[in-house]
């Protein structure tokens, strides 16, 4: 069967996936800020291994905000749409950074954290996204081994480009030719998953450097192209076993051939597992979506609870699951969409 036979309605693994994506980043994270990312687990390098993850939030996000464009066929409802879904979280994250986080693990006075313009800066900078984000609050978590607040905000600014491009060259095509706006859109999302792919193709087989910001561009597009071409994906377990199986085998004997099977092979892989697997685990889905809300706060408290001296057995830490618990009841009320 095809990809769109089973892309119909919200019966699927997406939430669970995106969940276990969200608190597997909490617990590698717990390695990386005592080790940094250089550290090894299970052979790789701890920031390789969150990348991971975050590359499947950007798959799944570019196949279903795709979809989620092209069914409402409405700009104005698809930006009001992804607004609701990332700013009201987001909001009330940044305050509570500012003022109890940023606050009470300063080194700095009551009168100079308020007065600092570095507090604001900081607030205003990453609750508009677009121009990027900052990472740090004035004396805030000077002990640590980084005293960024929330590294997980990173990835923000490239969401919402990526909301941003794929809504402009849908209006754009759609003004440009309205009876062939949806081959034309076709060929817009096979152009940028392509260009993006063969620029990291080559870096890979040449040994060049590429960007990480390269990397999930490719992964959002990867989405929106699996969406846009659904019809003509085939479903296969073998195909799923014969990818995992080519990962596995090329991790071990070749780490270029593993680099360009990965960004080929993952959207596959990720899709598969959201649609295929059935019976008890499709019952996550009556839980909801609290996977951003996850993501968005795991860095402050996980950085707090190490200030506070708690650097021990990290990935049990308890204060890490109450705090996970309370994610799920904001993101409850402040993820609207």
């Amino acid at each position: 069967m095809v990809l769109e036979a089973f892309a119909k309605g919200r019966d699927n693994n997406f939430n669970l996936l995106r969940m276990v994506a969200a608190f597997s980043i909490l617990i590698f994270h717990s390695f990386s800020l005592p080790y940094q990312e250089t550290q090894k687990v299970f052979g790789f390098h701890i920031g390789d291994i969150d990348d991971f993850f975050v590359h499947i939030f950007f798959v799944t996000s570019g196949f279903l905000v795709t979809a989620s464009l092209l069914e409402r066929q409405s700009l104005a409802d698809f930006l009001w749409a992804r607004a609701l879904r990332i700013f009201p979280a987001l909001f009330f994250m940044l305050v509570l950074s500012v003022i109890l986080i940023g606050l009470f693990f300063s080194t700095l006075s009551f009168r100079d954290y308020f007065t600092n313009t570095d507090v604001y800066y900081y607030f205003v900078k990453c609750v508009t996204l677009f121009s990027g984000v900052v990472y740090h609050l004035p004396g805030a978590f000077s002990e640590n081994p980084t005293t960024a607040i929330n590294g997980s905000l990173w990835t923000l600014p490239y969401e919402v480009k990526l909301y941003a491009l794929l809504a402009s060259g849908w209006v754009a095509l759609k003004i440009i030719s309205p009876l062939k706006n949806e081959k034309l859109f076709k060929v817009f999302i096979s152009i940028i998953y392509f260009s993006l792919g063969l620029y990291l193709l080559i870096s890979i087989v040449l040994g060049g450097e590429y960007s990480e910001g390269k990397v999930v561009r490719f992964m959002f597009f990867s989405g929106s192209f699996f969406w846009v071409f659904r019809s003509h994906i085939i479903m296969r377990s073998s195909i799923f076993i014969f990818l995992v199986l080519l990962l596995s085998l090329s991790a071990y004997f070749n780490m270029t051939v593993f680099k360009i099977t990965y960004l080929a092979s993952l959207p596959y892989i990720v899709f598969y597992l959201a649609y295929i697997p059935n019976g008890i685990v499709r019952k996550y889905n009556a839980l909801g979506d609290y996977s951003y809300g996850v993501y968005i706060y795991i860095c402050i408290f996980y950085s707090a609870s190490y200030h506070s001296g708690n650097t021990q057995y990290k990935w049990l830490d308890f204060g890490d699951v109450f705090f996970s618990s309370y994610f799920v009841c904001s993101y409850h009320f402040l993820a609207l969409c």
